[in-house]
């Protein structure tokens, strides 16, 4: 399981959790404790692999994200 959580500028968190070869892509604009106007989509692996993150994300995180499923894959 890969679970990566960053936060912006503005105070909001956002994160990707990748359980069984599918990622669910979350957001709180303000951070609030809870989940009270979070966002999520889902997206396969295979979609990621070929079209990269839905929501805008640094190249930090992109790479970070590759490499931990990369590892996940390489330990199937």
């Amino acid at each position: 399981m890969i679970d990566f959580t960053w936060y912006d500028d503005d105070g909001g968190a956002h994160g990707v959790l990748n359980v069984g070869g599918e990622s669910i892509w979350w957001g709180s604009p303000d951070a609030p404790p809870g989940r009270f106007g979070e966002v999520a989509r889902d997206q396969t692996q295979k979609y990621f692999r070929a079209s990269g993150p839905p929501p805008p994300i640094s190249a930090e995180i992109e790479e970070q994200l590759c490499a931990a499923l990369n590892a996940v894959e390489a330990h199937d």
